[in-house]
């Protein structure tokens, strides 16, 4: 069994997705050597789900990692872990400052996204996303996150701002969306695009991240 077919079987099993080939992986872990080993890290880094990669081998309790490969997953799934939870609250400390000001507005991609794991903290996060639909309040929000010390960035794409701000000695990243995503090329799959976020936009969910209550597109659409 080659290391693609392994990392789509570590993947499967890491997602809880049970496999059927369990004894067949099972026989290719039991016989990879260091650089195989290696080669699995290397894919783990490149596409940065370590989390997933190491619950798929954790999985496979027959499969005998080398100790300081496992210690390198383990750093890496820690550090993901921290970053999660400090970017769930920063994007709380940010929505609360809109919802507060009575601004209307719902968390996109990433919080929403975590949530679908078997544990949140297995899918890396770097950022806050946060859609305000009116195009007034989403001036209002702009004004407000300047005033309470955010700092604009430039170079961001037209369908969102960027803001950073300082909180515990890191500085966190926010994207403030006028629309989910980026305008297309074609004007109608654009005009259904546009109808399609503005009737969600209307029915919004609610996602119970760890300590928080988030309002966030629904799932379809998010």
């Amino acid at each position: 069994m080659g290391t693609e077919q392994l990392l789509d079987a570590l993947t499967a099993e890491g997602l809880g997705n049970r496999i059927e080939d369990r004894e067949e992986v099972t026989a290719a872990l039991k016989g990879m050597d260091r650089q195989d080993w290696e080669k699995i890290w290397e894919q783990a880094e490149l596409h940065q789900i370590w989390g997933v990669i190491w619950q798929g081998i954790q999985n496979f309790p027959e499969a005998q990692a080398p100790g300081e490969l496992s210690a390198r997953f383990e750093k890496a799934c820690a550090g993901m872990a921290y970053q999660y939870y400090y970017i769930l609250s920063f994007t709380t400390y940010a929505a609360d400052l809109l919802e507060k000001a009575g601004i209307r507005c719902m968390i996109l991609k990433g919080i929403p996204l975590n949530m679908l794991y078997p544990r949140e903290e297995m899918r890396k996060i770097s950022d806050a996303d946060i859609y305000v639909p009116d195009p007034e309040e989403f001036r209002q929000a702009d004004r407000l996150l300047l005033e309470k010390g955010f700092r604009r960035e430039q170079g961001f794409a037209a369908f969102h701002n960027g803001y950073t701000k300082e909180m515990g000695g890191r500085t966190c990243l926010l994207e403030l969306h006028r629309t989910p995503c980026d305008r297309l090329a074609d004007p109608g799959a654009e005009k259904r695009v546009g109808e399609v976020f503005a009737e969600a936009s209307g029915r919004p969910d609610i996602c119970q991240a760890p300590g928080a209550r988030l309002l966030v597109l629904p799932a379809a659409e998010n």
